[in-house]
């Protein structure tokens, strides 16, 4: 048992030494690695390799074996002296100057290796012929060796503690504290497997085979360290991992079962073979993380350009990085469009839900998706608590008939403080899913997107609050202006018309001066007009009053306004719905919003134009719409209607929509304007109806 076993753990070691050599030798992690480092590594692989393919090559008849055992035993003498002065340089390395990394090499550590150069060409001396085995090589090793190798390891052991506390890298500390009691360990181990040698000559093979190995344990510990911290920044390729373990595969395969297969007969062989696939094929199909690396080797021989994908989705990320303070339709909108050009899908769809779990707005391919179903999947994705589903792990056959039907890959759900959305990604060329890498990269694209939406939702709302600061600093300068107004106006105006009116009387209606006379007083009434708007756009507001009828005050206001209408021959169409709710609110806050909007909408509108009113009840509202035919609004201007002082009219005020959408807020309402270039202007008010 244990002659079979030295073969597997010497190859075990072999292959991985082999791994953290090229790992070492990897081109982007050369600004990393330390010399002593790489030298002691390969000390380390010339002695397992070579002394593993001497237990291959033994007993194999011929002259070609012995060849090859010579070289096999140059190769481990090699390595036994690289090691130790390996071990040298980077002691004297560790003393002098801690991990800093050198602009030049220092020519003071060649002298490091003099004991290989020195004892190398003695190598040949020690070979013992007719027995190139394990045994004769060890055992013609001499007790001077193990003695330097002890001495050399004391040595760094002192030089790593004494050292430790003052390196600056952190993993650093405790990786030197633990190498130098390995080192400890090891020296002690050397000397009681020579004690047991010396006691116990009967199992000397077997004392000297744990002494081949024992120089693993530190390669193990400087792996441990490199894998779990990335010690010195070293990354450790994957595909070195990968090709370690199938070594190691095939490794146990010839020395185990080839052995097995030659003990059986011949009609039993086939069986044997068939019995390995069979096992293999079930490690497959039923560990899942090797199933998915086996889907990910087969994409890459197949000839899926994952690394094309993999790139685009880098800059879909970078993208989107640089996309932050986007408005979140803009953003959304660009996302799904990259996502689905990035990833060579079918198609990439997208909604936003909002409290209530109904669809706020849509993205992307939304048509192979009915909203119903969307609106289902968001729905039991939630109550599921999941965060992504997949055609392959769907929860339920319900779910999994849905992806079907839609040819739907993958779908990710994101419910943040400020967006709660659903993405769905379609299969990619020939009918093909996502695969895991690619599955992680849109997981962390939504978790970036969601982010991004939300703090530019958080920038939108801090420039609506800074917005409304500057209004109230607006406000509360109208409210001073309107102030002087009254008080130095108001009164001068009153007086003045009071003396317009008896010039008027003693003049009578025939005067040659009556007609200046009303020009007067017309404009003092529209000057004391002036003078109460403003005092009533800073004025707090009222207690609503009601209920109150919009049809009643719709009218009241039409035959206001009819015959300026007629004047300019434009067209005012009714459609109002019958028997129409009271809405809670006073008659004089609902005549200023409509004559407003109607004034406003006749102005646009122009000679010849259309002006049309509907109103109907919806969920709980009176919606009263006004719509005219005139040029539309531009988008710069619309998205500040309602401020004070915004207006596009020479002679405006800019007061009339901000009175009204103060007014619609005040009653508990929304107001919406809806316009383009070409289709006119629509305004849409929204008042709460009072429930019987």
């Amino acid at each position: 048992m244990f002659d079979t076993l030295q073969p597997i753990l010497l190859g075990a070691a072999a292959v991985f030494d082999t791994v953290l050599l090229l790992t070492l030798l990897e081109r982007r992690n050369w600004p990393f690695v330390r010399l002593p480092i790489v030298n002691m590594i390969l000390g380390l692989w010339l002695w397992h390799v070579g002394l593993f393919i001497l237990f291959l090559l033994t007993g194999l008849p011929g002259s070609w074996p012995w060849t090859m055992q010579g070289c096999c035993m140059l190769a481990m003498s090699a390595g036994l002296l690289l090691m130790p002065c390996g071990m040298i340089h980077g002691t004297w390395r560790v003393w002098q100057s801690e991990l800093e990394v050198q602009d030049r090499p220092q020519r003071v550590y060649r002298f490091s290796y003099v004991p290989l150069l020195i004892l190398f060409p003695l190598a040949p001396l020690y070979f013992t012929p007719g027995r190139g085995n394990f045994y004769a090589v060890t055992a013609s090793l001499e007790l001077p060796y193990f003695l330097f190798v002890g001495l050399v390891n004391l040595v760094a052991a002192g030089v790593f503690l004494s050292a430790a506390p003052g390196l600056k890298l952190p993993q650093a500390r405790p990786f030197f504290r633990q190498m130098a009691f390995v080192l400890l360990a090891l020296t002690a181990l050397k000397g009681v497997l020579l004690l047991l040698r010396a006691a116990w000559p009967q199992g000397e093979q077997n004392w000297m085979f744990f002494l081949a190995l024992s120089p693993l344990i530190p390669a193990l510990l400087f792996a441990y360290f490199v894998i779990r911290y990335q010690f010195l920044q070293i990354i450790l390729e994957r595909t070195f991992v990968y090709g370690a373990i199938l070594a190691g595969v095939l490794l146990l395969h010839q020395l185990v079962f080839q052995d097995v297969s030659a003990a059986l007969p011949e009609s039993y062989r086939l069986h044997l073979v068939f019995l390995e696939a069979v096992t293999l094929a079930a490690l497959i199909f039923f560990y899942k993380p090797l199933r998915q690396r086996t889907a990910e080797a087969l994409r890459y021989f197949l000839g899926v350009r994952v690394s094309v994908i993999r790139e685009r989705l880098r800059q879909l990320a970078r993208d989107l990085s640089a996309r932050a303070g986007t408005r979140p339709a803009e953003l959304f909108d660009w996302f799904v469009r990259d996502l689905k050009d990035a990833l060579q899908v079918e198609y990439v769809a997208s909604w936003l839900f909002n409290d209530a779990g109904e669809i706020d707005s849509r993205w992307g391919d939304t048509d192979y998706w009915p909203e119903e179903r969307a609106v289902w999947l968001y729905g039991h994705m939630r109550s599921a608590d999941l965060v992504t589903c997949s055609r392959r792990q769907a929860p339920e056959r319900q779910v999994m008939r849905c992806f079907q039907e839609t040819a739907a890959a993958l779908a990710v759900i994101k419910a943040t403080a400020k967006v709660a959305g659903l993405l769905v990604v379609g299969r990619g060329r020939h009918n093909r899913d996502l695969g895991e890498e690619e599955t992680n990269a849109v997981l962390l694209l939504v978790e970036q997107l969601a982010i991004t939406a939300d703090n530019s939702i958080l920038q939108a709302e801090r420039r609506e609050a800074e917005r409304r600061a500057l209004q109230n600093e607006k406000l509360s300068a109208l409210g001073l202006l309107a102030s002087s107004i009254a008080h130095e106006v108001k009164n001068p105006l009153s007086a003045i018309k009071t003396i317009a009116t008896v010039l008027a009387e003693d003049l009578g209606p025939d005067s040659p001066h009556a007609q200046e006379v009303n020009v007067i007083l017309g404009e003092v009434d529209r000057l004391a007009c002036t003078t109460e708007q403003l005092l009533r756009s800073v004025r707090p507001p009222a207690s609503s009053s009601g209920p109150t009828s919009i049809p009643e005050v719709l009218g009241g206001t039409l035959r206001l306004l009819r015959h300026l209408a007629g004047k300019q021959n434009i067209a005012i169409e009714t459609n109002l719905a019958d028997n129409l709710p009271l809405v809670q609110a006073g008659e004089q806050p609902l005549r200023e919003i409509f004559l407003n909007l109607l004034t406003n909408s006749l102005e646009a509108a122009g000679a010849g134009g259309r002006v049309l009113i509907r109103c109907h009840c919806d969920n709980g509202f009176v919606v009263t719409e006004v719509n005219d035919n005139g040029p539309g609004i531009a988008e710069e201007v619309r998205s500040h209607l309602f401020e004070p002082f915004l207006t596009t009219k020479q002679n405006g005020t800019g007061l009339g929509l901000y009175v009204v959408g103060r007014h619609v807020g005040e009653l508990g309402g929304s107001i919406r304007c809806e316009s383009g270039p070409g289709r006119g202007t629509s305004f849409t008010v929204k008042l709460p109806y009072q429930k019987s």
